[in-house]
């Protein structure tokens, strides 16, 4: 996540398997529409384009609050770009980010033992 509190962006999601092989490199494994990235990150894509990704480890931070995995739930909290909420009957929080008119960025945190053990990024409809 980078940008400001009003328009707030999220890296990948929209481009294509062209813009991310540009980005990132090769993936290091291709299982239909899923390429992963060794244990750092998994990548969806849907009609050629980026839907939803997941960061695995600590390799990746944003740019707003620089939170990642290994972050604390405190430092989620702490967030400024949008407020994360906790997911009922479970420790897991959740945001939504605009995208577009007719989209906007689920982002789930994974949480275990107060700290972020993944992030999945989702291009959902309003």
């Amino acid at each position: 996540v980078f940008g400001t509190k009003k328009a707030p962006k999220v890296l990948l999601l929209g481009n294509t398997a062209a813009k991310v092989t540009s980005c990132l490199g090769k993936p290091t494994s291709k299982k239909g529409a899923v390429w992963t990235y060794g244990k750092r990150l998994r990548v969806t894509f849907t009609a050629g384009k980026v839907v939803s990704f997941t960061i695995l480890n600590a390799s990746f931070r944003s740019a707003v609050g620089n939170v990642g995995v290994g972050s604390t739930t405190i430092a989620l909290a702490k967030l400024s770009t949008a407020k994360v909420t906790k997911a009922k009957g479970s420790a897991n929080r959740a945001t939504f980010l605009p995208f577009s008119a007719k989209q906007r960025v689920r982002v789930q945190y994974a949480i275990a033992k107060n700290k972020v053990t993944r992030i999945t990024v989702t291009l959902v409809k309003r």
